[in-house]
């Protein structure tokens, strides 16, 4: 795998920087705290996703979203790689939306989860693909945070723990601790099978004494259905004497419920009659009010001698009067004006204004007086014939005109109304019509009914003589009766016994039952302790101890081969022959120092630092050797120089030379490291933002 590219958004210290990635071996530089292992920790999280760090730890503490996209190479084929970090109230998570996986032109969208599985295919990296779950391949074979390696040389447990996540021999550890884990589980399952068959012979007697009840019960029950079988032939006896008493009164039985059929149909035909009485009488009362308002209206005189057309006629010619005398008074009040105004006036015209003579002006007055007088004789004259029109009608002539038109209205209604009286006397003798109809219906009827009932009459004294002529056996049925209530109460209390009999024989059974079951689930108990005691002997005294020893022969292979890379590592770091240092079998690295033994943790800085590079360089070695899929083309080395002297930091030199990665990338802060390497990026930090600058190699 080739990195070609990284850009980074909102992470960590970084706002927006892409950086490009060249071959060879490639220093970033910069002060602490600059933002230098970010960029290590953006790889990482493009890669295989959080793993086993925080997302709160990536995503800049000033924002809510960011992304990171690696662009890389493996085996000649470009692939991109993008994934995003979006912040909740309660977390940071990768996002779904933007995550995918660019090949070539052509872009896959993967979820994070799905992202890891498809990298690992690519890299070829044989582990699980869990989303919280380093690469022990990346993290062994490209690389090792400085952090980590100091936690591997400082703890023996960590170390060992360590060696075999890396070589792949952490399950003979795993077999071990699930080994032990299944052993503590069968103690307490023994323990538990233990207690349980404490038991055994008390519940194997228990179902012996449920057996005895058992068979008990059997017999009770025999003996009891064999009194219960008596006494139902007992009660058959009787049944057969009561059902020839019965067959004896069978006919006056019968003769009894035809007797009963009678008075019902006598209640009913009675109870008709008075109904149809009632319904008669109602009836005639009906009739009776029908003909009292016939004889009302009969009695009634009409109020006027005329038809309405006639009052009609007159009322017209009385308006069209009416109407005259209102012109005639309108005229004789314009002449008097007339009159008054030229009594009032001298010699000039009222109308053209002119003077006019005296004699011309009498003239005028006396005109206009004749006009009144011709006009009072015209009123005189309507008043006459209006008098004339009314001699036949009965109202008073005396009233005025307009009051004698509203007593002609009046009259007219009083007339229809007289009318309609007339038409209501035919309607109401079609009521009586009808009555008498329904009168004769319901008197008919109940003559019908009277003759039924008669008939019945004599039917109900012809059934009554029949019954009081045949016998009584109802004294000799009591008796029967009563003698099989007290078999039947008898056979009762014998079912019931029975029935109690049979739960009780139950109830044994069932308590046999669950006996019988706790005797084989003893036996089964037994059989359990045995395998689990056989299978407990075979993990702890053979199982444990072949893996244990198995797993030792393999760390021995392993730490050969490791402690010989160790030892040339060292020995390239540390020019001098007072000086050695390997492995002891734990993998612990030892110094010797003019023949003395020094732990590593009272070494100096400087030596500290060439401990855990060559430490690094094995183990990076080693996993190389160990995993097919990698090929010796990146290497990832952080802070490796720390605390080393100027004559140590010169064997740097000849150990890049000597790795031979076509890309290897180192992150330090020691800046005598720019001669040694092909590419410089600088990186600084300034209001919180990381920045990235290229320089020239000094080489």
């Amino acid at each position: 795998m080739i990195l070609e590219s990284i850009e980074l958004k909102n992470i960590r210290s970084y706002d927006e920087q892409e950086i490009i990635f060249p071959k060879g071996i490639t220093l970033f530089e910069g002060d602490m705290g600059s933002g230098k292992s970010s960029i290590l920790m953006a790889i990482e999280f493009a890669l295989f996703g959080t793993g086993s760090q925080k997302g709160d730890g990536l995503l800049s503490k000033k924002t809510k979203e960011g992304s990171v996209t690696l662009k890389f190479e493996v085996d000649g084929t470009s692939y991109e790689i993008k994934r995003d970090l979006k912040r909740t109230t309660k977390t940071v998570r990768q996002g779904d939306k933007n995550c995918h996986l660019k090949i070539g032109d052509e872009v896959f969208p993967f979820s994070p989860g799905e992202l890891k599985q498809e990298i690992l295919k690519i890299l070829k990296f044989n582990e699980p693909a869990s989303p919280n779950a380093q690469s022990k391949i990346y993290r062994y074979a490209i690389f090792t945070p400085q952090e980590e390696m100091k936690q591997i040389l400082y703890d023996s447990e960590k170390r060992l723990e360590t060696i075999r996540r890396a070589f792949g021999v952490e399950d003979y550890k795993k077999a071990t601790d699930n080994a032990q884990r299944i052993t503590h589980s069968m103690n307490t399952k023994l323990v538990v099978l233990k207690d349980r068959l404490k038991n055994a012979d008390e519940r194997r007697n228990n179902v012996k004494n449920w057996e005895l009840k058992i068979g008990k019960k059997e017999k009770e029950l025999e003996t009891i259905k064999k009194i219960i079988k008596e006494i139902k032939n007992k009660l058959e006896k009787k049944s057969n004497e009561r059902e020839k008493i019965d067959e004896n009164n069978a006919e006056k039985d019968k003769a009894i419920v035809l007797k009963e059929q009678i008075e019902l149909k006598l209640e009913t035909k009675n109870s008709k009659i008075t109904e149809y009485s009632e319904r008669i009488k109602e009836i005639r009362g009906e009739i009776k009010e029908k003909e009292s308002e016939i004889n009302e209206i009969k009695d009634k005189k009409s109020p006027s001698k005329l038809t309405e057309k006639e009052i009609d006629a007159i009322t017209n010619r009385i308006e069209k009067f009416n109407s005259e005398k209102i012109e005639c008074n309108v005229r004789k009040k314009r002449f008097e004006e007339d009159v008054t105004k030229l009594q009032k006036l001298g010699t000039e015209c009222v109308y053209c204004h002119q003077k006019i003579t005296k004699e011309h002006q009498t003239k005028m007055a006396d005109e206009r007086e004749n006009e009144i007088s011709h006009i009072e004789s015209k009123l005189t004259e309507i008043d006459y014939e209006i008098v004339k029109l009314l001699a036949d009608v009965e109202i008073d002539k005396k009233e005025d005109s307009k009051m004698m038109v509203r007593r002609l209205v009046d009259l007219k209604n009083a007339l229809k109304v007289f009318e309609e009286s007339k038409e209501k006397i035919k309607q109401l003798e079609e009521v009586q019509k009808r009555l008498y109809v329904k009168l004769n219906e319901k008197q008919k009827t109940i003559d019908d009914t009277r003759l039924e009932k008669k008939d019945l009459d004599k039917k109900f004294d012809e059934i009554f003589s029949t019954i009081q002529s045949l016998p009584n056996f109802d004294k000799e049925l009591k008796i029967i009766q009563n003698e099989e209530k007290v078999i039947q109460d008898k056979l009762t209390a014998n079912i019931k016994k029975s029935g109690q009999i049979e739960e009780e024989e139950r109830h044994a059974k069932r308590q046999a039952e669950l006996w019988e079951k706790g005797v084989k689930e003893a036996e089964d108990w037994k059989k359990e302790q045995r395998r689990l005691v056989d299978y407990h002997t075979w993990i702890k005294e053979f199982f444990i101890p072949t893996v244990n020893q198995i797993e030792k022969q393999v760390l021995i292979t392993i730490q050969q081969s490791f402690n010989e890379a160790y030892r040339r590592w060292f020995k390239m770091l540390i020019d001098d022959d007072s000086k050695d240092s390997w492995l002891d079998e734990n993998f612990t690295p030892i110094l010797e120092q003019d023949g003395s033994d020094q732990d590593y943790i009272y070494l100096s800085g400087g030596e500290q630092t060439c401990v855990s590079l060559a430490y690094r360089l094995s183990l990076n070695t080693m996993m190389r050797k160990n995993t097919e899929s990698l090929k010796s083309n990146l290497l990832i080395l952080d802070e490796p120089t720390s605390g080393f002297s100027k004559n140590q930091l010169v064997k740097v030199k000849d150990v890049l030379h000597e790795l031979n990665s076509e890309q290897i990338i180192l992150v330090s802060h020691e800046k005598e490291l720019e001669t040694y390497v092909d590419n410089i990026f600088h990186i600084s930090i300034s209001d919180g933002y990381s920045k990235i600058s290229r320089s020239v190699s000094h080489q």
